[in-house]
């Protein structure tokens, strides 16, 4: 899993549009990583940054790991977004079967997540 430093708060972009932070997540993403991802997107969110998880290459996503995503979304502040771009099959199958597709919603691939955010200037590393 590739993370974005969080180390400065995201400041909003020059036409006052939030920063989304974009977390590109590889291969199958299990119970082990589940700590980390929580801790990651607290932060982004404690910050009022949008995020967009990045799965175009992640072929798995774990119900726990899913879960940490619905609880993201779930807790993010009123108009500040947490959306997932280019989920494989299996990832939207783990969805749809834990029902995190109605806390989560899901584009085609990053630029369309990042637009649907309204952010014109992600912060990706």
């Amino acid at each position: 899993m590739r993370t974005t430093s969080l180390h400065r708060p995201a400041p909003a972009g020059p036409d006052g549009a939030r920063t989304a932070m974009v977390l590109a997540l590889t291969g199958d993403v299990g119970i082990a990583m589940a700590d980390r991802l929580r801790r990651y997107l607290d932060g982004v969110i404690d910050r009022g940054c949008d995020v967009v998880v990045d799965c175009a290459r992640t072929r798995l996503v774990d119900g726990v790991c899913v879960e940490v995503l619905a609880e993201a979304a779930r807790a993010a502040g009123p108009g500040q977004r947490v959306v997932l771009a280019a989920p494989s099959p299996l990832v939207r199958a783990a969805l749809e079967v834990t029902g995190a597709d109605s806390d989560l919603r899901t584009y085609a691939d990053r630029d369309a997540a990042l637009l649907a955010c309204d952010s014109p200037s992600p912060a990706v590393r």
